[in-house]
């Protein structure tokens, strides 16, 4: 979890993948609190988004985070996957705690009443680098499940 942070730390901005109402993956993407005690990411979106109805109709969703430094042999490239259920928060009391900062408020004109805010709670994590590497055979992630 370590690792993750880290990487997040870098660039707050991942990609949140949803599953659209033809079962297609659909990714866009999004700025993300720090990940919270219980390991929940926490993402600030428009009432009413496509991200948001997806999630109500399909909670399964992945945040990805990564830089990939192919000009130097991938030495600097990383990333972190998560995977696990997303829920969709309008209540004041979530707003409270978890909405954005006054910085980042002007892009809801009706600030509160246009916010809603998406909640991944990750049951798998993936990291590569930041000190931890892939099976080397295999090319495959180090990953721990989380729930």
């Amino acid at each position: 979890m370590a690792a993750a942070r880290a990487i997040i730390d870098e660039d707050y901005v991942g990609v949140l993948v949803t599953i659209d109402e033809d079962g297609m993956p659909r990714a866009r993407p999004i700025g993300v609190a720090d990940p919270k005690d219980d390991r929940s990411l926490w993402m600030a979106t428009r009432r009413g988004s496509r991200k948001t109805l997806q999630i109500a109709a399909n909670p399964k969703a992945a945040l990805h985070f990564g830089f990939d430094d192919t000009a130097n042999n991938h030495a600097g490239s990383f990333y972190a996957s998560f995977t696990g259920l997303a829920s969709v928060h309008t209540d004041p009391e979530a707003i409270s705690e978890y909405g954005p900062s006054e910085k980042y408020r002007a892009n809801w004109p009706d600030y509160p009443k246009d916010l809603a805010l998406i909640r991944l709670l990750p049951q798998r994590l993936e990291v590569m680098g930041k000190g931890i590497w892939p099976n080397e055979s295999l090319w495959q992630p180090q990953g721990i499940l989380l729930s």
